[in-house]
């Protein structure tokens, strides 16, 4: 693209002579990245989570999914790469990730790659859930992955593919959790509390530091020494235990 068509004030493509054909294209791109970028920044800064260059850097990276679909991962990069949300930009970050956990999940319990459709009828869809209910997912968890098995149906119908499994049959209810808080007087208690063992002073000093920080352990394990400044703000250590 010739430099004189970019608007470096707009940061777009501008409507010139030299401007390339796929213009609307490559705006439009761009406008999803940047919708994109902006929903993760904000849910890693509601959770707490430091954003690293390399995971911004991901959203650049051309992702093409292979032509062939006989396997469950060129499955799952296909509907990725075209799936959308309802105001027609791409998937968020965390949705990204749900859908890389549920292709592992099905990859385990089939325990091979391939994707042929009339393998995943309703007694495939019944196993399957069993599985996630073995691996100790919780029911709203499980709950999500058949909505998103449900999801993947609609797609590879709008590109001529029909699955046996008549999801519609298939129910997928969320439950209402219990949430347990402990209140300040009980972390302080925990907070004094001296262990024989000095492996239960460590996990005892993480948990708190979740509880101050309210992050998830998932979330502590990434953190390493370039995620720490020197700017701190207060948080109200009521946790879930």
């Amino acid at each position: 693209m010739n430099l004189l068509s970019w608007d470096s004030k707009k940061q777009e493509v501008k409507a010139n002579k030299d401007a390339p054909a796929n213009r609307k294209k490559i705006n439009d791109l761009l406008v999803g990245k940047k919708k994109e970028i902006s929903n993760l920044i904000e849910e890693c800064q509601m959770e707490n989570i430091y954003v690293e260059k390399e995971r911004l850097l991901k959203f650049f990276e051309e992702d093409k999914p292979d032509d062939s679909l006989d396997t469950i991962e060129n499955v799952f990069k296909g509907f990725k790469a075209e799936h959308k949300t309802n105001d027609g930009f791409s998937i968020k970050y965390r949705t990204i990730q749900k859908y890389s956990t549920l292709t592992n999940h099905m990859i385990n319990f089939q325990k091979d790659n391939k994707f042929i459709p009339n393998r995943i009828t309703n007694d495939w869809v019944i196993r399957f859930r069993k599985y996630l209910m073995d691996e100790e997912l919780n029911d709203n968890t499980v709950a999500k992955y058949i909505v998103g098995l449900k999801t993947l149906k609609k797609f590879l119908q709008t590109i001529g593919i029909r699955i046996p499994a008549d999801m519609d049959q298939i129910k997928a209810v969320e439950k209402e959790q219990i949430v347990n808080i402990l209140e300040k007087k009980e972390l302080e208690i925990l907070e004094k509390f001296e262990f024989e063992n000095v492996l239960y002073d460590q996990v005892r000093d993480v948990f708190l530091f979740q509880c101050y920080t309210g992050q998830r352990y998932s979330d502590i394990e990434k953190i390493s020494r370039r995620c720490i400044t020197g700017k701190s703000t207060q948080i109200d250590p009521l946790i879930p235990a």
